[in-house]
């Protein structure tokens, strides 16, 4: 999920720049990567202006995590999609969607940091069909999210 949503903003970042205005979000986000008015003026004497504004997100975006919806929803935002997790859910159809993945992104968290066990030293249950469903869930939501950003 995580590369997902990274490679997603990037691919979407020169057509959107050749298309649509910027927006006050996408400014910041390049600001924050150190793209700043100074490299802006470089720009105008550079062959490919755009590959440069390219490569300077992908440094960035190399550190950004995008693991929870929160962070998903705060990139995106960049191209004026306000809360698109809450549409990826409508969009499937299914009320406790977003829920359902943050769930499964703290199992996650669980497993990578505390090897599975509990505060306890108790190993948590592992239940198969409940897993591979909540493993569905986030497959439908990054489907859904990028027929939303890739209409």
């Amino acid at each position: 999920m995580d590369s997902y949503f990274t490679e997603a903003f990037i691919e979407k970042l020169i057509p959107f720049l050749r298309s649509k205005k910027s927006t006050k979000d996408l400014i910041k986000k390049l600001e924050g990567a150190g793209f700043g008015l100074a490299e802006a003026l470089e720009l105008l004497n550079k062959k490919d202006p755009y590959g440069r504004i390219k490569s300077t997100l992908e440094n960035q975006l190399e550190r950004y995590v995008t693991q929870s919806v929160e962070k998903i929803d705060c990139l995106f935002l960049a191209y004026g999609f306000k809360h698109i997790s809450t549409f990826a859910e409508a969009k499937t159809k299914r009320k406790t969607l977003v829920k359902t993945v943050e769930r499964l992104v703290r199992r996650r968290h669980q497993i990578v940091h505390d090897g599975d066990f509990m505060k306890s030293g108790k190993l948590r249950i592992f239940d198969q069909r409940k897993v591979t469903r909540e493993v569905q869930s986030m497959e439908k939501f990054v489907t859904a999210c990028d027929e939303i950003l890739f209409p």
